[in-house]
């Protein structure tokens, strides 16, 4: 489906239409297993814009079509869905947990290891819940199952989070600028965005404002509604003014802002 692409790297409301017309196009035809696969790809588009009511309406109803045609496989993406939808849209975690779970399951007997990778924010919730000592196990083994493939870069930036909360700074740094390159090489542009946000987070620890003003810029063109946190967004802006004054923050985020993927990196690596 054109919506998944638009999805990932492109415009989410020409995705958002796609997706329309396709679930449109299922229902009318009665193809229950071809809607189950539409819903999902709207609850992904919903997903990226931080729309959780209609992530939420999406995944449930797919789950009642799985459940209606007995198809158990089926499950797993609405699952994961509503599983991201508890952990980003302010619901509760323990549940996120489980619903997360329940479909790697899922995924880990299909032996589908992009999705087990992509759809799998365990890592991120057990983070969230202060367990890192599972936070890190969980990035570990993901990364190793995403090792050279296209969805390398979404368990990098898992793993350098994790590090980032150890204070294992250098380490996460360089797991980064791992992640830059491969989400830029599998065209992962949310990825990409995300890794930059946190090497901006990295610059402020390491007492680089003016750099860690840039990188903030860049992250956030194009950047999905998951990945703009106003909480770590606010931490780096508040750490950039500490040091700069507005003036300067203001041309450095705007410098980072206007940059294309080549600079982008260039910078990233340097």
């Amino acid at each position: 489906m054109n919506a998944f692409s638009e999805t990932i790297i492109g415009d989410p409301e020409i995705a958002r239409r796609h997706v329309d017309e396709a679930v449109d196009l299922y229902e009318q035809a009665g193809d229950r297993h071809g809607l189950v696969t539409a819903l999902y790809g709207r609850g992904s588009i919903a997903l990226r814009v931080g729309d959780f009511a209609t992530v939420r309406s999406s995944a449930e109803q797919a789950l009642a079509i799985c459940d209606d045609i007995d198809d158990r496989w089926g499950r797993a993406e609405p699952l994961s869905l509503l599983g991201f939808a508890e952990l980003m849209g302010g619901g509760s975690l323990s549940e996120a947990r489980r619903l997360t779970q329940e479909a790697l399951d899922l995924y880990r007997e299909l032996g589908d290891i992009g999705s087990q990778v992509v759809m799998n924010p365990l890592s991120a919730i057990a983070l969230r819940q202060g367990d890192i000592e599972a936070a890190e196990r969980l990035a570990v083994d993901t990364a190793a199952i995403a090792a050279d493939t296209g969805w390398e870069a979404t368990a990098l930036v898992n793993l350098a989070e994790v590090l980032m909360a150890k204070g294992e700074t250098a380490a996460a740094a360089a797991t980064l600028r791992r992640a830059v390159t491969r989400a830029l090489d599998s065209g992962l542009e949310n990825w990409f965005r995300i890794a930059l946000r946190d090497l901006a987070t990295l610059a402020v620890q390491g007492g680089q404002p003016g750099r860690a003003a840039r990188l903030m810029g860049a992250s956030r063109s194009n950047m999905p509604h998951y990945g703009l946190d106003p909480g770590i967004y606010q931490s780096i802006e508040s750490g950039c003014r500490a040091v700069l004054d507005e003036e300067t923050v203001a041309r450095e985020v705007a410098a980072g802002e206007r940059m294309e993927h080549a600079e982008i990196v260039q910078f990233a690596l340097e």
